[in-house]
Parts: structure tokens; C-alpha cells; sequence
């Protein structure tokens, strides 16, 4: 459960921002162009970091055997849709 409620804390600061880029925009506070540059980086520094922190917390054995369990169903379910296509 805290895991869940640290994704949507995540989720909901990247909707926050994408929220704030558009009315920068359409204020015209920046242009289009600036816009991009802005993006860009938060695209590629910011929302990398908010992820990797968001993931830092205790080590348990429970969490690793999850994490185990999830990349695994991940692998699978990536193979049996690229059979299917």
C-alpha cells in the first residue's frame, strides 16, 4: 500500500507540471520554443530523478520477492503479445 500511494504522490506531481507547462504556454509567459527547451528538460533530468527517488526506500525481502514477481509477469506478458503480433 505505500508503495501504491508513493506512485500516485509521483504521478500526481508530473500531471502537476505538465499542467503548469500548458498554462505558461497558452499565458504566454514562454514561447513555443522555450517551451521545448523547458520540456526537454524536465523530460530528461527531472522526471527521471522524481522516479528514481520516489523508488528509494527500505530494504525487505517481501518487496524484493514483488519486485521479482512483477518484472517477471512483465517479461511474459511482453512475449506472449509479441507472438501474438
Amino acid at each position: 500500500m505505500e508503495l501504491s500511494l508513493l506512485l500516485a504522490k509521483t504521478i500526481a506531481t508530473m500531471f502537476l507540471m505538465m499542467a503548469m507547462g500548458y498554462i505558461v504556454i497558452k499565458a504566454k509567459l514562454l514561447t513555443p520554443e522555450q517551451g521545448k527547451v523547458v520540456f526537454i528538460i524536465i523530460l530528461y533530468v527531472v522526471c527521471p530523478c522524481m522516479i528514481i527517488s520516489s523508488f528509494q526506500m527500505e530494504y525487505s525481502a517481501r518487496k524484493l520477492t514483488g519486485l521479482l514477481l512483477t518484472t517477471a509477469s512483465a517479461a511474459v506478458v511482453h512475449l506472449i503479445f509479441m507472438l501474438l503480433t
